[in-house]
């Protein structure tokens, strides 16, 4: 049922990174969705402020802690 990929002219705007004037390497967390256990670590589900909810992403609990 399914077909096999074909790559598309438009695929590089696919998830595009926005443009940032700025670049930091630090993000703000505007909110905390979800918790997991992997390998006896701890992920966030991270949803960052000012970016859309597809860039999302469960981020270790070491990566966070400079987040109230």
């Amino acid at each position: 049922m399914l077909e096999n990929y074909r790559r598309k002219e438009d695929d590089n705007r696919l998830m595009a990174m926005l443009d940032l004037e700025d670049p930091q390497d630090e993000w703000e967390v505007k909110e905390i969705l979800d918790k997991r256990k992997i390998k006896d670590s701890i992920y966030y589900l991270v949803k960052w402020t000012g970016w859309p909810s597809e860039y999302n992403l469960y981020e270790p609990a070491t990566y966070l802690a400079n987040a109230s």
